[in-house]
């Protein structure tokens, strides 16, 4: 009489099949983000710096909420960051708008940085910043920005491509969505009287140095909202990361683009002669002491809003002041 064969037992089975896919997976994930660490994050931060001799270091990485966050270290500062699964999108700093704070959690929107006086605020309001209204306005606001930086574009109002592509919190509520572009607001209060506005320029993204002259150009012909608005459309954000960059060079591609508003001639002397590059880096240094830490960056009076929030988010802050 023949022995009855051994048959496996299904429940081991199904156990080595979980724990194969388990370890499988883990092997997959970790892979890709060596990949990411080792062949895209360097290559989008050197296009992105765009500077043999500047030196950053990259450290941890980790997923959150649908994008790799890793620890990035540029001439011996600290920041945490964040870049796009296909590495086509490198962000200096996100937002959680569902609970309206900076992934960074540097700063919190409803409590005044107390390391910033309203004085420090009202002296950005003379001649040699861009500036709309005079300090003595209840609502002061300060917007510290690169043309080049994708959140700026989102929070400009004028980039709704961008702001789908980066996601749906961020859909604009012309647009279909929910997020209220705050530059745009606030450029409506100041028109109204109601509050008064300054623009700081700082590199957040690597490529809007030369873009942040020709606002200060465009600022000196009274022209930088139609400079501005036009920089901060989808074909200017392809222009300054994709053809102009720090390409001091490519002036006549910038002059060409911004034709319709401002005149060619004006901007292409203005930009050559670089009148203002010593602006940039003043607005740099006087940003680090307003709390600074990445693009873009507002105040309103001495209540900081480090990220792109929805204008929702600052609505209250708003209202309490112009009581």
């Amino acid at each position: 009489m023949s022995k009855p064969k051994n048959s496996l037992n299904p429940l081991i089975v199904g156990a080595v099949v979980l724990i194969l896919a388990f370890f499988g997976y883990k092997y997959y994930k970790n892979q890709q983000v060596n990949k990411i660490k080792n062949d895209i994050l360097p290559k989008a931060l050197k296009k992105a710096i765009n500077n043999d001799k500047t030196q950053f270091t990259i450290g941890a990485i980790r997923e959150v909420s649908g994008l790799y966050e890793f620890d990035l270290t540029v001439n011996n500062q600290k920041f945490t960051s964040y870049i796009s699964k296909d590495g086509k999108l490198l962000f200096p700093s996100v937002v959680k708008v569902d609970s309206a704070t900076n992934v960074q959690g540097e700063n919190d929107a409803n409590k005044p940085n107390t390391n910033i006086t309203l004085s420090q605020i009202k002296k950005l309001f003379s001649k040699d910043f861009i500036h709309f209204g005079d300090a003595n306005k209840k609502v002061l606001f300060v917007e510290v920005s690169d043309p080049s930086c994708p959140y700026c574009h989102i929070a400009a109002g004028k980039n709704p491509e961008l702001a789908k592509q980066v996601g749906s919190q961020f859909q604009y509520a012309s647009d279909g969505g929910s997020y209220l572009p705050p530059v745009e607001e606030m450029k409506k209060l100041t028109d109204e009287g109601k509050a008064s506005f300054v623009y700081l320029y700082s590199n957040g993204h690597g490529n809007g140095e030369l873009a942040a002259q020709a606002l200060y150009c465009a600022f000196e012909k009274n022209l930088f909202w139609p400079v501005h608005d036009k920089l901060m459309t989808n074909a200017g954000y392809t222009l300054l990361n994709e053809e102009i960059k720090t390409d001091k060079t490519k002036i006549a591609e910038l002059t060409t683009f911004l034709a319709n508003d401002i005149d060619s001639g004006f901007l292409t002397e203005c930009l050559q002669s670089k009148k203002y590059e010593s602006r940039l880096k003043r607005d740099e240094e006087l940003a680090a002491t307003l709390g600074f830490q990445g693009t873009p960056y507002f105040l309103i009076n001495t209540k900081s809003f480090s990220g792109a929030y929805s204008f929702k988010e600052m609505q209250s802050t708003v209202d309490n002041l112009l009581k």
